[in-house]
């Protein structure tokens, strides 16, 4: 059951979730939300449950981390002149390929009192049988090379989506070959699917942006391919 949330951070969700979407979506064997309503905070923070013990108990700390501690911080803040509670959403989708690993990319709402309200992007990688976290350092064996190579493929194909204020706005250090760059990503069945938080390649009002990029782009990089078997 998901926990009603108040329609400012609501509508932040919806202003961005077109640029949201996974091919690869996955049914969720069990999910859970904490949620909490009150006068200074509302909050809903959804997880999935996959019946990996490993994999479970590591979202479910983040999860529970993340409420708790924006909890704690507005908890004890004065309500906002606009008498709008401050608001915390996390909903997520899954995204696994065929062959085994399981990517879960939550999006972050946050309503603190000011503007329209922060989103964000973060994403959890595993092994699904082990329930060993992935990272890109632990993809491939030469992380230098491989980010130099998404890079090159990345930079062009976001500059010409990019149109009016978001290509006036565009940044193209935010997709520069370092790691803090490309963080944010899921495991897909064809490669890599990379997520870029809102005003690190273009306006934050651009929203979430992502670019897929397929395995032969990386593939020399790669120490073996077990992780897409192809």
């Amino acid at each position: 059951m998901k926990y009603r949330i108040l329609a400012g951070v609501l509508a932040l969700l919806l202003v961005f979730a077109g640029s949201f979407n996974a091919s690869a979506d996955i049914r969720i064997p069990e999910e859970n939300c904490i949620g909490q309503s009150g006068a200074s905070v509302a909050l809903s923070v959804c997880y999935p449950r996959f019946g990996v013990p490993a994999i479970d108990e590591d979202i479910r700390s983040w999860a529970e981390g993340l409420a708790t501690q924006f909890s704690q911080r507005y908890g004890r803040e004065s309500i906002p002149p606009s008498h709008v509670p401050y608001q915390l959403a996390a909903d997520y989708r899954a995204v696994r390929s065929p062959y085994g690993p399981i990517s879960v990319v939550w999006k972050i709402a946050r309503y603190t009192g000011s503007g329209l309200g922060k989103i964000e992007v973060f994403s959890a990688n595993y092994e699904s049988l082990t329930g060993t976290p992935l990272s890109l350092l632990d993809i491939f064996g030469s992380l230098e090379d491989a980010l130099a190579d998404i890079a090159a493929y990345v930079q062009p194909r976001i500059e010409h989506r990019l149109e009016g204020a978001c290509a006036a706005g565009y940044n193209a250090d935010g997709l520069g070959p370092e790691a803090d760059n490309y963080g944010t990503f899921a495991v897909t069945s064809s490669g890599l699917r990379f997520y870029f938080q809102p005003g690190q390649v273009a306006p934050p009002q651009c929203g979430v942006l992502t670019q897929d990029v397929p395995l032969a782009v990386f593939r020399k990089c790669l120490p073996d391919t077990h992780l897409w078997r192809h």
